[in-house]
């Protein structure tokens, strides 16, 4: 059950804070909508999904991190990356981000196989002629990104 909290403003207004809890499963999830209707609608919208995710055996994810894609993640450890990162690697990942399928799939449902499948494409790719190359490529940059320890 969701919890709806009334937030006076500082101009008089009122706004309505739905939070859901799922203990053991999620952080609590948390949306500010304009009327009491509204929060109440969202909530019960929102809690019959992560009650869905529960029940399928997945572990819940907010919806911005479901539309999240390995492109969003490249892009966002390029922009922040304060090390200074090589020219090698910058045009790896921004070749991954921009030519790849892999790069438009949401990152938290990225398998093995899918990173198989890819390791497949870059043997397609001219001058790659050695396994280390397609062993290296897939795995350094997700890494490097938290996909993977």
């Amino acid at each position: 059950m969701a919890t709806i909290v009334e937030k006076t403003l500082k101009n008089g207004g009122k706004r309505y804070l739905a939070q859901i809890t799922r203990r053991g499963h999620m952080k609590p999830e948390t949306r500010t909508l304009h009327t009491r209707k509204e929060a109440e609608r969202w909530a019960h919208k929102r809690e019959k999904e992560i009650d869905e995710q529960i029940n399928a055996g997945i572990k819940p994810l907010k919806r911005s991190t479901q539309r999240r894609t390995l492109s969003d993640a490249i892009s966002r450890y390029l922009a922040e990356d304060r090390r200074g990162m090589g020219k090698t690697k910058k045009q790896v990942l921004e070749t991954i981000r921009d030519e790849y399928q892999i790069s438009k799939m949401a990152y938290h449902q990225i398998t093995s196989s899918d990173i198989s499948n890819f390791a497949d494409q870059l043997w397609q790719r001219p001058k790659v002629d050695s396994p280390a190359t397609v062993n290296c490529i897939p795995s350094t940059p997700l890494r490097q990104i938290g996909m993977f320890c």
